[in-house]
């Protein structure tokens, strides 16, 4: 399986430039967006953008767990609060904390 997955140096370096303008942050960070795709301006970045800090996806409570597992204590994985009025669906499904 690896030798499928390796990458060879070509497309290393492809890689490397189409992100060429770009510099890693430090800390990781997660982004989401809620919106018109099409959009090119606007307001309401303050609701619609959400930054988390660390990775959202392990801490996160799948959907169809919502009823054994939220419903009941409105406590997420790691001890974040879920607030029924203020959650995030990601697109495999998984409800993960505010940002």
């Amino acid at each position: 399986m690896a030798l499928a997955t390796a990458t060879t140096p070509t497309t290393a370096n492809a890689d490397r430039r189409s992100f060429d303008g770009f510099r890693r942050i430090s800390p990781i960070q997660f982004i989401a967006a809620v919106g018109d795709p099409k959009a090119s301006s606007g307001t309401g970045a303050n609701r619609d953008w959400g930054v988390w800090t660390v990775d959202p996806g392990p801490r996160g409570v799948r959907l169809q767990d919502y009823s054994t597992t939220l419903a009941k204590t409105q406590v997420g994985p790691y001890g974040w609060r879920f607030d029924p009025n203020d959650w995030w669906l990601e697109e495999h499904g998984l409800i993960m904390e505010t940002p």
